[in-house]
């Protein structure tokens, strides 16, 4: 996956000018990007400081390295299902 070109604080600031009022088409045009993308920061990161932003993103990274680990060893989705 590519990585973003916008830190966690970045994305916060846009997100929190869209919440106190900013029109979104504006903040986008500012930040350079889709209203697309600002919606989904949105959804993920809404309500988050840059801090917990970095730790919930780890945490995914590492939920999904474990996924893709267990796939590669040969277990199949179903006993991994049946836990």
């Amino acid at each position: 996956m590519k990585a973003s070109k916008f830190t966690d604080a970045q994305k916060a600031f846009v997100i929190k000018q869209g919440e106190e009022g900013t029109p979104v088409a504006e903040v986008c045009r500012k930040a350079g990007i889709s209203q697309a993308t600002y919606f989904n920061w949105k959804k993920k990161y809404a309500g988050l400081m840059p801090s917990e932003m970095r730790r919930m993103r780890e945490l995914d990274t590492r939920n999904n390295h474990g996924f893709a680990v267990t796939l590669m060893k040969g277990d199949d989705l179903s006993s991994m299902l049946a836990v």
